[in-house]
């Protein structure tokens, strides 16, 4: 891994942060699985995304790793021993999880404006709970990692999805799926300018 990487374990499983790679560089490190993945891709930004966190991924692995997409876009792995597999990206890091069971990560900016968006994803109950610019990061990357989690489309995260507790001291976040039974994520700030949600 490069020096701008990080990894977590846990018994149920990984997870990995790193950088996105200038396309040019994230092209040249690149081995052909990594290159075939791409093929289709046009955007250099959604290229450059890609290949950044399959690299991550095969430095861990240590050697080359066949991932393949299902309809709905969702990484699945074929030749490692975690079979779940979870991909997140923000504008300059990547984060992946490899789990033994189904997992879910989102990585964001905490320069993004979450205030200006917030009435449309978060119920009131939500908007008292959050009251500062990372708490409503928190509350939206719980969410979405809520949606990865459940696997279907349509869901409104602020009818469908309500997140009830952030704990930044004990890094959890819970929240729930429609009627389904309470789901607990961490959060972690792994630096001054990232929060990472995931469920491994």
């Amino acid at each position: 891994m490069t020096n701008n990487s990080v990894s977590h374990n846990h018994a149920e499983g990984l997870l990995l942060i790193g950088d996105i790679l200038p396309l040019a560089e994230a092209e040249s490190l690149a081995d052909e699985l990594d290159l075939a993945s791409v093929e289709g891709i046009v955007s250099p930004t959604r290229r450059a995304e890609r290949l950044s966190w399959r690299i991550l991924l095969r430095r861990y692995a240590q050697h080359p790793v066949e991932v393949e997409h299902l309809e709905s876009g969702a990484p699945q792995i074929k030749n490692l021993h975690y079979p779940h597999i979870s991909v997140s990206h923000c504008s300059d890091k990547a984060a992946v999880v490899l789990s033994h069971r189904p997992c879910c990560v989102d990585i964001e900016s905490l320069n993004r404006d979450f205030a200006k968006v917030a009435p449309r994803f978060m119920s009131a109950e939500e908007l008292d709970m959050a009251c500062d610019t990372t708490t409503m990061a928190a509350v939206w990357s719980g969410k979405e990692c809520l949606y990865k989690l459940y696997g279907q489309q349509g869901l409104d995260l602020r009818r469908d999805i309500h997140i009830t507790k952030v704990d930044f001291e004990q890094g959890i976040i819970e929240g729930s799926i429609l009627s389904e039974p309470t789901i607990q994520l961490r959060v972690a700030l792994p630096d001054d300018k990232h929060i990472v949600v995931y469920r491994i």
